[in-house]
């Protein structure tokens, strides 16, 4: 399925900025994570969380690009192995890391592209989501024009359009990343519509 690009958006914004994106997105894919780590025992929620965090630190300015270099192993090591688990839920949880994965690499060199791409593997995973749980039967045609129209998909959108319109126009801040974040966390809820509470 095709999805769109926000890369010519995302050209016009700095690079911290990108990363406010990046990590409001990751944000919004956790609770997929935790999900299939609660029921299968593998990965780290943790590891996750703190390196979302680190992300949100180095958008405000408070940590630079060598206090994560050190995580991208770590990271890499708990992507999960689609083949290795006969389950639905490995896929939103390797796109989740994966994301993560290529989020911290856009904050060691930038790249709208990289963005860009963590932006569309999100609405991919919704589309995958859509077609396994609701319309297996449908392809091509139909399983696209099914999925552009789904409440989900049409809730991304929005997501990222409320992003990219409010970084273009005001000046990244403490709070405005502070607003993003609870606007990213979505009441724990993820862009699946998977809800879980946070891990104490």
């Amino acid at each position: 399925m095709k999805t769109p690009s926000f890369f010519s958006t995302l050209d016009t914004l700095n690079p911290p900025q990108q990363i406010c994106f990046a990590a409001a997105i990751l944000t919004r894919s956790a609770p997929n994570y935790q999900l299939f780590l609660e029921l299968t025992q593998f990965g780290d929620i943790q590891l996750f969380r703190q390196a979302l965090n680190l992300l949100w630190d180095f958008a405000s300015g408070q940590q630079n690009q060598a206090a994560l270099e050190k995580w991208l192993p770590q990271i890499e090591q708990h992507i999960p192995d689609r083949e290795a688990f006969d389950m639905y839920g490995v896929h939103p949880a390797t796109d989740a890391m994966l994301s993560l994965s290529m989020a911290m690499n856009c904050a060691l060199s930038p790249s709208s592209e990289e963005v860009d791409g963590i932006a569309q593997l999100a609405l991919k995973t919704i589309g995958q989501f859509l077609k396994y749980s609701e319309v297996p039967e449908l392809k091509g045609t139909e399983l696209q024009q099914y999925i552009e129209q789904h409440p989900l998909y049409l809730q991304q959108l929005d997501f990222y359009d409320e992003l990219l319109d409010t970084l273009a126009k005001v000046k990244l801040t403490p709070s405005l990343i502070k607003e993003i974040k609870t606007l990213a966390r979505n009441d724990e809820t993820s862009h699946l519509g998977i809800s879980i509470s946070e891990e104490k």
